[in-house]
């Protein structure tokens, strides 16, 4: 894409040009900007994805990306209730 939104090479795929026209709008924005490409050796987690695309079979696009988190994400609050009335049949729940 960095390629098309500098004018080197054309976009020819469909999918590429509403990227590439979503892009448009968005540059439009700025007074300047400045793109880079960024080799899929040095970005791991597009180089990832691609890899995970292409060793899919048609119609098995369903993917799951996880994430290891190594501490909770939320303070847990333990609470203990008593109830110190008798249970019995006609008790609530």
């Amino acid at each position: 894409m960095v390629e098309q939104l500098s004018g080197a090479f054309q976009t020819k795929d469909t999918l590429l040009q509403r990227y590439f026209h979503m892009a448009s709008q968005q540059i439009s924005s700025f007074d300047e900007f400045t793109i880079y490409h960024v080799p899929r050796e040095q970005n791991a987690r597009a180089d990832l994805l691609s890899k995970l695309a292409s060793t899919k079979c048609p119609g098995q696009h369903r993917t799951i990306i996880q994430e290891t988190l190594h501490s909770p994400s939320l303070d847990d609050k333990v609470v203990n209730t008593s109830d110190d009335r008798e249970q019995g049949w006609t008790t609530y729940i």
